[in-house]
């Protein structure tokens, strides 16, 4: 799982004979290094390591069936076609190596790999969700890895595309003195009718922060506040950057896996990924209002 700024996992182990719950998190590093889907192999890897560890510890014969389940579809699919080509090989094939491994010395033991949904309150699920939490609260690692773990070639990737192409989109996005009403509508600009109507159709949240959106005048960034005296600085404490609303949106590494999750959605929407575009479409609006409530929540809290 990742966080702002954090990647970590959980796994968690249901004993039958005691019924009772173990578990236990991993911090992998910073999402400027590792993804969702180095994590999400990590973790099959760590419940593989796991279930050795267990049998080698109680020397007991190992049971017929192990049953590891996962709410990753990508990284079942990968280990089910054996494919050690693509993004995070290495994990992989360390899975493999580990299970060749374990079938050599259990050969009457079934390894069964399982998908569940996530976020559907399944017990397991929640607390490897939990553990997860724990582990990017507090960096801790509640077992020792026998691989080491290498930057994501797609994060990689993925940083490069942003610091690339985000000034162009902010510099596109923080146009002035536009005169036409074409660019006007591009900029987010509807008339006073059509405006009315799209915030009357969105909730009254969002209906706020699309207003502060359109006017510029958004309280949680440093370069408003700054404008008021409020702050020392203007400048991003993360990328030492002015912090405004497009640089919140576009180019902040410490809300890059939020910005994922937006540009997911903005797109699946048929909709551009820029500022003005956004803000015309009651959806996307709504996108914008879930990318932003933790920062005001924060804000908040610091105030």
């Amino acid at each position: 799982m990742t966080q702002e700024g954090a990647v970590a996992l959980g796994i968690v182990a249901y004993n039958q004979v005691s019924n009772s719950w173990s578990g236990h998190s991993y911090y992998l590093g910073s999402t400027h290094r590792f993804g969702i889907y180095e994590a999400e192999l990590v973790a099959l890897y760590s419940a593989v390591l796991n279930v050795q560890e267990a049998i080698d510890s109680s020397q007991l014969t190992a049971p017929p069936n192990i049953h590891i389940y996962s709410d990753s579809q990508a990284t079942l699919k990968a280990l089910r076609s054996c494919t050690l080509h693509g993004p995070a090989q290495y994990i992989l094939k360390s899975i493999l190596t580990k299970l060749t491994d374990m079938k050599a010395l259990h050969p009457d033991t079934q390894f069964n790999f399982h998908w569940i949904p996530g976020h559907k309150g399944i017990e397991g699920n929640e607390r490897a969700d939990r553990a997860a939490n724990k582990g990017r609260a507090n960096h801790g690692n509640g077992f020792v890895l026998d691989i080491e773990l290498r930057t994501s070639c797609s994060v990689t990737r993925r940083n490069l595309h942003e610091t690339l192409t985000a000034p162009m989109r902010v510099e596109g996005n923080t146009l002035t003195g536009l005169t036409s009403r074409t660019a006007r509508t591009a900029k987010g600009n509807l008339s006073s009718i059509k405006t009315a109507k799209l915030l009357e159709s969105v909730p009254r949240a969002t209906r706020c922060l699309a207003t502060q959106l359109r006017s510029g005048h958004f309280p949680t960034t440093k370069s408003y506040r700054y404008r008021f005296k409020l702050t020392d600085s203007a400048k991003c404490s993360t990328c030492r950057l002015d912090d405004t609303i497009p640089h919140r949106i576009f180019i902040c590494s410490r809300h890059i896996m939020a910005r994922i999750a937006l540009r997911r959605k903005i797109l699946a929407l048929g909709i551009r990924f820029e500022l003005g575009p956004m803000l015309r479409n009651a959806k996307s609006l709504q996108a914008l209002y879930e990318f932003f409530k933790p920062q005001i929540s924060h804000s908040h809290r610091l105030l």
